[in-house]
């Protein structure tokens, strides 16, 4: 990407060692696959009504933002006989994409978080074989003092 020629750079980074590669969109995902790229890809942006057979069939891992998503991507691999590979996305409170949660991350003990959103993916998920879940903080990390 960036104009610097996706196809070459990630040859560049699986020659120097790269198990996963990061993509945009399920077009960018699919243009690797057909350039040869055979390792690990993660599309992290992905919207509800996108065809999701090609990617689930060449093993490209997709991010879900919803419940209606998740649902969308195991229709496809269901459909395919296979299982896609899945990464939730979960808005823990900035509002800035992913799956929401009913109550406050911040608020609830951690046995609540999450509500029932979470819980219904959750059945989902399992079958689909998930790969990871990833989110925006929605407080800042700790500071942490430089080493000497």
């Amino acid at each position: 990407g960036y104009g610097h020629g996706m196809v070459e750079v990630a040859r560049a980074a699986r020659d120097a060692g790269a198990e996963w590669l990061g993509v945009a969109t399920i077009d960018e995902a699919l243009a690797l696959r057909a350039a040869g790229d055979t390792g690990r890809v993660l599309c992290w942006l992905t919207v509800p009504g996108e065809d999701y057979e090609p990617p689930v069939e060449a093993g490209v891992d997709l991010t879900a933002y919803s419940v209606a998503e998740i649902v969308e991507i195991a229709t496809a691999a269901r459909d395919l006989g296979v299982r896609a590979r899945v990464q939730l996305k979960v808005d823990t409170g900035l509002s800035r994409g992913g799956v929401l949660h009913r109550r406050k991350a911040c608020r609830d003990p951690p046995r609540r978080r999450g509500g029932a959103t979470i819980a219904r993916l959750a059945a989902v998920r399992l079958a689909q074989n998930p790969t990871g879940s990833w989110a925006r903080r929605s407080r800042p990390a700790p500071t942490v003092p430089a080493r000497p």
